[in-house]
């Protein structure tokens, strides 16, 4: 089977970016894309005025909300987002590539900013997220796909997407 060589290359972006989080368990990267264009790149890791050795990284089992790693992380897809150097409404109508599928928080976000299409390699693995960003996706008109290891579009939510049909094949 032949790779889909644009979104190999995009993918590929984005996981170059993630390798640059300083998160030791989890490396997640975004790419925003409109017409073959990079609009702009994120990854995961803390607020850049906050100091990284501050993290608590190893603290996923701590009930206390200050001694959770997650406290301190903005998302890829969100970087990616405010990481871009223009006005936010040239992002409607753009593509965005993430390693990881979407949490419900940045699906909110990728909505309101209106980019249409979310194209990710693995699944996130909280499955009462990723119910919740599908929902949001489907009733905002985000269409979201996974890629194959071929790096071919699988059809996430949408029957009749001619999005799919104009871009992917």
């Amino acid at each position: 089977m032949l790779v889909n060589k644009w979104n190999h290359y995009f993918m590929s972006i984005a996981e170059e970016s993630a390798n640059l989080s300083k998160d030791p368990k989890t490396k997640v990267g975004a790419v925003i894309v409109h017409n073959k264009r990079i609009k702009s790149t994120g990854y995961n890791g803390a607020p850049s005025s906050f100091p990284d050795d501050q993290v608590p990284w190893d603290s996923s089992d701590d009930d206390e909300l200050i001694n959770q790693k997650n406290t301190y992380m903005v998302h890829a897809e969100l970087n990616a987002i405010l990481n871009y150097d223009g006005q936010m409404a040239d992002l409607k109508d753009t593509t965005l590539y993430c390693t990881v599928s979407p949490c419900s928080r940045c699906a909110c976000m990728i909505a309101q900013v209106g980019i249409k299409n979310v194209i990710y390699k693995e699944k996130y693995h909280r499955k009462n997220e990723t119910d919740a960003t599908d929902r949001i996706f489907k009733l905002s008109g985000v269409k979201c796909y996974s890629l194959d290891s071929e790096y071919n579009i699988r059809r996430e939510v949408d029957d009749d997407d001619d999005y799919y049909h104009r871009w992917f094949f």
